[in-house]
């Protein structure tokens, strides 16, 4: 069997191990959601096919976070999880705080996807590249000092990441949000884009670990 990683959709896609696990963790996390849901659909009486697609169209993006090696690519694949959860936050359509719930959700998440967006266009300009792998060998090249660029554009996407998963000091949205949302999204929300998320930020570390290992 190949050890080499398979890449795929010119090479914005990577399938690894450590891609796999997250696959099978969020269609996890998912298929738990889905079951925990029947009960609670019933007795809130909003029962609609469209719930489970909204959740099977959040886990597609929270997949392609997990394996995306493409800063572009990663930026599409945590929209397409964060609109299906400001639909999901606001499914108890007859509950005004579930709507308030959306609403705040949607405004803050714009926001974050700001920061986000323009975190990439910054280290684009730093490096020339979306590419993970090639900012990383830009990064560390050592031909020449790390521009002052690279680190504000690092923080814009971590600040961006940080308003997505509810991280400190980015959490204060939380409380609000949780309360409105039915409960088995509020499970998927605290448990998916939290493990995708992370390992968007250690999936640079563990290529190269791999690499060296390799080499």
């Amino acid at each position: 069997m190949a050890k080499q990683p398979g890449t795929a959709f010119w090479n914005m896609v990577r399938v690894e191990p450590f891609s796999v696990f997250f696959h099978v963790l969020a269609i996890s996390i998912a298929t738990i959601t889905i079951l925990s849901s029947f009960e609670y659909l019933r007795v809130q009486r909003i029962r609609a096919g469209e719930y489970y697609g909204l959740i099977l169209l959040g886990t597609v993006g929270m997949c392609l976070m997990s394996s995306a090696i493409e800063l572009v690519l990663i930026f599409i694949a945590l929209e397409i999880s964060s609109i299906s959860t400001y639909i999901l936050t606001g499914f108890r359509r007859h509950d005004a705080a579930s709507s308030e719930s959306s609403l705040k959700y949607f405004l803050l998440g714009s926001f974050a996807t700001a920061f986000f967006l323009y975190g990439v266009a910054l280290i684009f300009g730093a490096t020339g590249s979306t590419n993970i792998d090639n900012i990383s060998r830009a990064l560390h090249s050592g031909l020449a000092p790390l521009p002052v660029l690279a680190y504000v554009a690092t923080a814009f996407l971590f600040i961006g990441l940080g308003f997505k998963v509810a991280a400190v000091p980015f959490h204060v949205w939380t409380p609000d949000v949780y309360e409105g949302a039915p409960s088995p999204i509020v499970g998927l929300m605290s448990t998916g884009p939290k493990a995708v998320a992370f390992a968007f930020c250690c999936a640079s570390c563990s290529r190269r670990i791999s690499r060296d290992a390799s080499g």
